[in-house]
């Protein structure tokens, strides 16, 4: 290769070289940490507010009152036993 090549790559790609990656490193270190911060945040809230903990209980409590009004109206399981005030119960 001739030296004057050389020189003219070294001075028109090279030397711009270390620059780009500099701040390109810097461009995605700051974006790292804040996404960094954002997943604490989020976190923290998910935990102090215990969204999932409250959906599955009221799943699941959604799902054990939906046959109750079956088994009153059928009179089953609870509901069958003789001398009970079925209203009181179902309440």
């Amino acid at each position: 290769m001739d030296k004057e090549i050389f020189n003219e790559y070294i001075e028109t790609r090279y030397q711009s070289q270390p620059s780009y990656y500099s701040k390109a490193s810097s461009k995605n270190q700051n974006r790292y940490k804040q996404l960094q911060w954002v997943l604490i945040i989020l976190t923290a809230v998910l935990k102090t507010f215990q969204y999932q903990e409250l959906w599955i209980n009221y799943r699941a409590t959604s799902e054990l009152l939906k046959p109750e009004i079956y088994y009153y109206k059928f009179g089953v399981g609870p509901y069958s036993e003789n001398g009970i005030d079925r209203e009181t119960l179902f309440v």
